[in-house]
């Protein structure tokens, strides 16, 4: 028969009865079967592995970490800034503190008046009811390189002092049973006027301290030119009192006021003075009251 010069051919099978050949699927006749693990005679490849059909893929990308989400024992940036304010050091607190804040003033200038000056005693000869009036200005020297215990200042001082009688009024009510008037016994405005000095501490230790206690001495040369009596009387005293600041009520034109002018601080005023001396008219002493207005550049 012809079928017998047939040599086997791979890929190729003789049929049951010998006559025609018949296909061999490739897998089976290069001997690899899937799950099988064995090679065929004259193969040099090992068999493909379980896992082989991975090592074909792509490489995984490791998700991004988002930035926002905080690690493990860690918080994240806006908790830390809820939880604690950021820290802040002596320089840059330095220098968003307010120029004037830091500022030491050499001059204070004061403006002061009472409605019963030099004790409520009268220098109108003909009248122990009338009352002298005061306007008072000082000009003092504020000592800088002393300014880390308090505030010492020292300068001069000069006043006016109207003389003005009560008489008894029209109507004789309670509120109206007195009128002031000016005194005839008083030539003039100034006829009673003073000058002399004062030294004065302030008991300021922080800056832009609200409420700032004082205590001090005056003396004034009283100069008293009415027609009852002409002389000079020496007045000596304690002074005291408190001063409110006013730069938080209005710090934008305390800044712009000492930008143009170097004015730092302004305060009310509100003093007692407890001048001494004698006249011929009489003994003057107790307590004066007297409010005002203080600034300081």
């Amino acid at each position: 028969m012809i079928t017998a010069g047939l040599t086997a051919t791979p890929g190729w099978s003789q049929s049951s009865d010998g006559t025609l050949p018949e296909p061999v699927p490739p897998m089976e006749a290069s001997g690899l079967l899937p799950g099988s693990g064995s090679l065929e005679k004259g193969s040099d490849e090992p068999p493909p592995s379980a896992d082989s059909h991975l090592e074909n893929q792509p490489p995984e990308i490791a998700p991004l970490e988002d930035p926002l989400t905080p690690m493990e024992g860690q918080t994240s940036a806006l908790d830390s800034e809820l939880a604690e304010p950021p820290s802040v050091s002596d320089e840059e607190l330095l220098q968003r503190t307010p120029l004037y804040q830091l500022s030491r003033p050499s001059w204070g200038m004061q403006v002061s008046g009472s409605l019963s000056a030099l004790g409520g005693v009268s220098l109108d000869a003909a009248d122990v009811t009338a009352r002298n009036q005061a306007v008072q200005l000082s000009i003092e020297y504020q000592f800088p390189f002393l300014q880390s215990v308090g505030v010492f200042s020292l300068g001069p001082t000069a006043g006016f002092y109207p003389l003005k009688r009560k008489t008894p009024g029209a109507s004789g009510g309670l509120l109206s049973s007195f009128q002031v008037e000016s005194s005839p016994e008083a030539s003039s405005f100034v006829s009673i006027w003073g000058a002399g000095g004062v030294l004065q501490y302030q008991a300021r230790f922080f800056r832009e301290q609200i409420l700032v206690p004082f205590g001090g001495i005056e003396y004034q040369m009283l100069r008293i030119n009415t027609t009852a009596v002409i002389e000079s009387v020496h007045l000596f005293g304690p002074i005291f009192g408190g001063m409110l600041l006013l730069n938080q009520f209005e710090p934008t034109a305390v800044t712009q006021g000492f930008a143009t002018s170097g004015l730092s601080r302004s305060y009310l005023v509100f003093a007692g003075k407890s001048l001494s001396g004698t006249t011929a008219l009489g003994q003057i002493s107790g307590i004066s009251l007297f409010f005002g207005l203080r600034l300081e550049i």
